[in-house]
């Protein structure tokens, strides 16, 4: 009996022990590297879709262009879109230095860390942008054009309506980053326990998983 125990309770510390590592060891450093890899992609795509449109503007027939300006807005954008792929985004730079670490529970704690700034950095940006376009909107649901040329009452109306719904959507839907966060700070709050404990007039083991 007392070997079928101990046979158990061995058992039962090899299923906890990944089902831990799991939980506790990686889960955030996984989650920045999507992050971070979310944004490379992102990156990559956006800066070669500047890069390509630039380029179609810098061939274009001069005759069509004798000023020169159609050249000089493919020479930015292109210009742009060679900075996008040079500079990396800040989930990529805080991935890059938590994977310079290597011991693997100091890294995690610096993954949700770093999942923790992006997430507020990226929760401040929305609000910001959310105030932005409610001020837009107001500005547009008051105010008249001032060249009726250019723009009439019911241009002014679609873009207040326009703004408005970026507004609301800023303050309604939480970002990539927050998401993410939320998830993985969720997940941190479960426990595992493996204790011993008493079974009528014997020990037994008991596993729980518990929410916090």
């Amino acid at each position: 009996m007392k070997r079928f125990v101990a046979i158990l309770l061995l058992a039962l510390l090899l299923v906890q022990a990944p089902l831990t590592a799991f939980a506790a060891i990686g889960e955030s450093e996984l989650a920045l590297q999507q992050v971070a890899q979310r944004y490379k992609s992102n990156r990559i795509l956006g800066g070669c879709i500047l890069m390509g449109a630039g380029g179609l503007l810098i061939v274009n027939d001069p005759e069509n262009d004798p000023k020169g300006f159609t050249t000089l807005v493919g020479g930015v954008l292109a210009g742009a879109g060679v900075l996008t792929l040079l500079l990396k985004s800040p989930a990529e730079r805080e991935y890059g230095q938590v994977v310079k670490v290597q011991d693997s529970i100091q890294r995690e704690k610096m993954a949700y860390e770093s999942l923790a700034y992006l997430a507020d950095t990226a929760k401040r940006n929305r609000i910001f942008g959310g105030i932005s376009n409610g001020v837009l909107a107001i500005y547009f649901f008051t105010s008249e054009p001032s060249d009726p040329s250019l723009y009439s009452k019911d241009d002014y109306k679609y873009l207040g309506l326009l703004t408005a719904g970026a507004s609301l959507g800023s303050f309604l839907l939480p970002s990539y980053e927050e998401k993410v966060f939320a998830e993985v700070k969720q997940a941190k709050e479960r426990q595992y326990a493996l204790d011993l404990a008493p079974i009528g007039d014997s020990i037994g083991v008991r596993l729980t998983y518990n929410f916090k």
